[in-house]
């Protein structure tokens, strides 16, 4: 019962995150309306695929916790969410290839 609980939490939340257009790089913890422990972890990945296109690809993962029988269990799932890429990134990376080229 415990396990299902947190598995439909924790999906659920996975399924918020990944339709926010906000959503960018960075890492937190909160807690449930059931007191669960929750870990999530935003990160680009495959920069150097992606690169010279006007998306990225980031990678989600949510860890819970809850307490079972008395010890700690864990559960993590993941997800992928391609995003456009702002200006001012499109406009970075374009700065960091021209420099990597110069050097070269």
């Amino acid at each position: 019962e415990k396990f299902f609980s947190a598995a439909v939490s924790a999906e659920s939340r996975l399924k918020e995150l990944a339709a926010d257009a906000g959503l960018t790089e960075n890492s937190w913890s909160e807690v449930d309306a059931a007191g669960r422990r929750i870990l999530i972890v935003v990160r680009e990945i495959l920069k150097d695929r992606t690169e010279s296109l006007q998306l990225k690809m980031l990678e989600i993962n949510l860890s819970i916790y809850w307490m079972s029988a008395g010890r700690e269990k864990t559960m993590t799932l993941q997800t992928f969410k391609a995003v456009t890429r702002t200006d001012s990134e499109q406009e970075q990376l374009l700065k960091e290839n021209k420099r990597v080229a110069g050097g070269a």
